[in-house]
């Protein structure tokens, strides 16, 4: 309902703007008219276009990634929208999301804050989607999962209760995770990406199973995330070869997993590249 008598304020003003113009033009082309008439339609006409001009290119400024700059202010726009609407600073550890890609899109619902790790899990989740479907998932399913999966505060919903609210702005509370067993180090790979890959494997495991109240290895054993570091499968059906992946985990889990090896592997390639 809101977003309706926004659409419609802004309907009302562009047809009244459209209307001063029409008028302006007619009273300086028909004849008759007097001077004062004519004066103040034009004056008229003028100040409709100069005023939402103004409110354009008044003190608003980018940086060289597309940000907005708040007016008068050194400050984002995205991070002090979020700031209002949460009513308190945001934590170190906490990003404003743009969901439709558009930094320059400030609307709050296209805003949506986040942990930061989140945010970069969310990212390799949108491109392993991409990846695997040759397109972005869409807006609304978006919003889906950024709230559901990964613990995101939509600023057009303030009712959405997934969001941690923190009290102490200076030591952010983060969830506890129970630490297990290094890796294997028999295994032939490379420990230095291995290591980080299955840390961040696990780490999902460990969010999964914390969303659905049940023991972390009721997800995946460690063993399971150990083969997935080792053999770091790029799909569904190579996942599935994987002792401990049964086809129900692998409909409930296996794109959230996908999508951090795709990311590894990634990060993997370009650190090769640039040791070249």
């Amino acid at each position: 309902m809101r977003w309706f008598l926004i659409k419609l304020k802004r309907f009302l003003v562009n047809m009244a703007r459209t209307l001063t113009i029409v008028c302006a033009v007619a009273m300086v082309l028909i004849p008759g008219t007097s001077l004062i008439s004519k004066i103040f339609w034009v004056s008229l006409a003028t100040l409709s276009v100069a005023v939402p001009l103004l409110k354009l290119f008044r003190g608003k400024r980018s940086d060289r990634g597309g940000y907005i700059f708040a007016r008068g202010a050194n400050e984002y726009e995205h991070r002090l929208i979020a700031k209002r609407v949460l009513k308190r600073d945001l934590f170190p550890n906490e990003v404003v999301h743009h969901i439709n890609g558009k930094r320059s899109d400030n609307t709050l619902r296209n805003l949506c804050v986040m942990d930061r790790h989140q945010h970069e899990l969310f990212h390799a989740w949108l491109d392993w989607k991409k990846k695997k479907s040759g397109r972005y998932p869409t807006f609304k399913e978006q919003k889906r999962v950024l709230c559901e999966d990964y613990k995101g505060y939509l600023l057009e919903a303030p009712s959405n209760f997934n969001f941690s609210f923190r009290t102490n702005k200076y030591s952010p509370v983060r969830r506890t995770f129970v630490v297990q067993t290094s890796v294997n180090s028999n295994h032939r790979y490379s420990e230095d990406y291995s290591q980080k890959l299955f840390s961040d494997l696990r780490q999902e495991r460990n969010r999964l199973a914390i969303e659905q109240n049940i023991p972390a290895y009721l997800v995946f054993k460690n063993f399971t995330l150990e083969e997935m570091a080792r053999q770091m499968p790029d799909d569904a059906a190579s996942m599935a070869n994987i002792i401990g992946v049964t086809s129900e985990k692998l409909r409930l889990y296996g794109d959230h997993f996908l999508a951090i090896i795709w990311k590894h592997r990634t990060n993997q390639d370009l650190n090769k590249k640039r040791s070249v």
